[in-house]
């Protein structure tokens, strides 16, 4: 297992590509290499394959998929303690174009979250430009 730093070594700065280095991308990563397992996403008809093709057809109804998923899998608090390497679903706090829906990162410690932003990549963000909405913790995974 490796540490939190090398994980988030491993996944930043690497160009944005749906699909292959988005949020549900960095949560994956996150995961498998912190807990040495493989985690496969398969909810109501959707898995890594085919969650892309979704996404560009309708964004509301993927995120909607994602977050059902993360309800399912990962114990949800809902509160503002969260500790480093939880998942975290947010809405940035002002209105700009690129941030409208949510951001999904990673707690990254230090007040900084890393998630994938289109045309910058995957990068730290300070939390304090972020709403936490939800914290996810690591669980396993659950049944369909």
């Amino acid at each position: 297992m490796l540490l939190h730093s090398e994980i988030i070594g491993k996944l930043i700065n690497k160009k944005y590509e749906l699909g292959e280095n988005d949020c549900l991308s960095l949560i994956k990563g996150y995961v498998e290499c912190r807990y040495s397992i493989q985690l496969p996403f398969s909810y109501k008809g959707y898995d890594f394959s085919n969650y892309k093709e979704l996404y560009l057809k309708d964004k509301e109804k993927a995120l909607i998929i994602l977050e059902e998923y993360l309800d399912k899998n990962f114990e949800i608090n809902f509160g503002n303690f969260f500790d480093v390497g939880d998942i975290l679903w947010t809405k940035y706090k002002f209105e700009v174009e690129t941030h409208n829906i949510c951001t999904i990162g990673i707690c990254s410690g230090n007040g900084l979250m890393l998630s994938a932003f289109p045309k910058i990549g995957s990068i730290l963000v300070p939390l304090s430009d972020y709403k936490v909405e939800k914290v996810y913790k690591w669980v396993g995974l659950q049944e369909e």
